[in-house]
């Protein structure tokens, strides 16, 4: 009968087996971690404005040792979201850095953004680092509303027109893709919104209650700009009536060059209408004269000193305009008329200069008694009332005249010597008859 014979392998021949085997596999999982590599990238920032430049980044290189040294030609970016940016490359093999100085043009929109190194290495492809993220917030830009042909004083729902302007931005701000809103604070709180500007001009409307308001303009902001304002200061809505009249004195007049003098100025209203209210502002050589008060019942009164050259100067007189009347200036030669003397009244109320007439001269009483006679006294001379005083003709054009009540000339002479003359015919008339008495008492004797 046949034997079964059993070979067993001895350990030995197994690690040898084994050894084989691994040797096989070895040079394909040995070519696939034969390279090494550092890429990395930094920021100087974490954030930035839009419109300003991104922060700057730098890439660092330690290429695989398999790789030949870098070339001019060599693609090293440092890629922002999907955009390559080349910057500038120094170092030696293997190791190398890319700066670059930051996003500038197209500006990079608002929030965030990765930013990674990229290389193409000959051997070994596209090799990337792991990414940073740096965030680009709004702009909050300087506005600047400069209103078209300001006068500081509107007609109720008038048209204003301003320009906008905007600073401290690198980009234009996209003024098209945002709104305007002119505020208005005063009599009433109100707000023209949602204005559309055309170009750089936006178009409002002035309340529809007159008084004196502060502005306020806003710029609602878009994507990449915030919300800003701009204080405009103060304008005032009025009903936007003309004054009846702007006069102009002086005390003394006619003015001395150089000299200190009391001035007032008067504005009329017109009849049936308020009396002005406001301030007043004084030109006197090409200079504004400070510490003018406001208006007071349509008047105001200051001292300046008169011009140098008083022949040729001229002064200017400007009015603020108040919530019922409109602004309004004239201008004045130096040859100013003086002061009324008596207190000056409502403008609005005070008549147009007149002078007197001739008075007749008195006529003495025809059968007078010498015992009844008075002394004769100077006539006094009368004191001017107000309706002595200017009034300032809607022409702006003035011609107030003083005058004292007194009679014709020689009339007070005329009467005294009227007087003398019957006292002495009385006398002698007197001493007549006394004379032919005493003639007729001797007779009798």
């Amino acid at each position: 009968m046949g034997r079964k014979v059993q070979r067993r392998l001895s350990p030995a021949v197994l690690v040898l087996t084994a050894l084989a085997a691994a040797l096989v596999l070895l040079p394909a999982r040995a070519s696939a971690a034969t390279f090494t590599y550092l890429l990395t990238i930094t920021e100087s920032a974490q954030s930035s404005n839009y419109g300003d430049p991104s922060p700057t980044f730098r890439a660092s290189l330690t290429e695989p040792s398999d790789d030949p040294p870098l070339s001019g030609n060599t693609p090293f970016y440092v890629t922002v979201d999907s955009t390559d940016y080349v910057g500038s490359l120094s170092g030696s093999y293997p190791t190398y850095s890319l700066y670059q100085s930051g996003v500038i043009s197209p500006p990079l929109a608002v929030g965030q953004h990765s930013v990674v190194a990229r290389y193409q290495s000959p051997n070994h492809g596209w090799l990337t680092s792991t990414p940073v993220v740096f965030t680009v917030l709004k702009t909050t830009p300087v506005l600047e509303c400069s209103f078209v042909n300001f006068t500081g004083s509107y007609a109720t729902n008038a048209s204003i027109a301003f320009d906008a302007s905007f600073g401290n931005t690198n980009a234009p701000v996209d003024i098209q893709n945002g709104t305007f809103t002119l505020v208005f604070a005063g009599a009433q709180t109100f707000s023209d919104s949602n204005l559309v500007a055309n170009g750089a001009r936006v178009t409002a409307s002035a309340p529809s209650v007159p008084g004196t308001y502060t502005l306020t303009c806003a710029f609602s902001g878009t994507s990449s700009f915030n919300a800003v304002s701009y204080s405009a200061g103060t304008i005032l809505v009025s009903l936007y009536n003309p004054v009846g009249g702007v006069a102009l004195y002086t005390q003394p007049a006619p003015i001395a060059p150089g000299a200190t003098a009391t001035w007032e100025v008067v504005v009329t209203g017109r009849p049936g209408q308020p009396t002005p209210t406001g301030s007043i502002t004084v030109t006197i050589e090409n200079t504004s004269t400070s510490g003018v008060p406001p208006l007071s019942g349509g008047v105001t009164t200051f001292t300046a000193v008169t011009p140098t050259f008083v022949p040729s100067a001229t002064i200017l007189v400007a009015y603020s305009g108040d919530t019922f009347y409109a602004p309004t200036a004239d201008s004045f030669p130096v040859s100013t008329l003086p002061i009324p003397t008596t207190a000056s009244p409502t403008p609005s109320s005070r008549p147009s200069p007149s002078v007197p007439p001739p008075q007749s001269p008195t006529k003495a009483p025809p059968s007078p008694s010498p015992a009844a006679l008075p002394s004769p006294t100077p006539a006094e001379t009368a004191t001017p009332t107000a309706s002595q005083g200017a009034s300032p003709s809607p022409t702006h054009r003035f011609n107030p005249v003083l005058t004292k009540s007194v009679g014709p000339p020689g009339n007070r002479f005329n009467v005294a010597a009227s007087l003398v003359g019957i006292t002495g015919f009385v006398a002698l008339v007197g001493l007549v008859s006394r004379l032919a008495w005493r003639r007729r008492q001797r007779g009798r004797v």
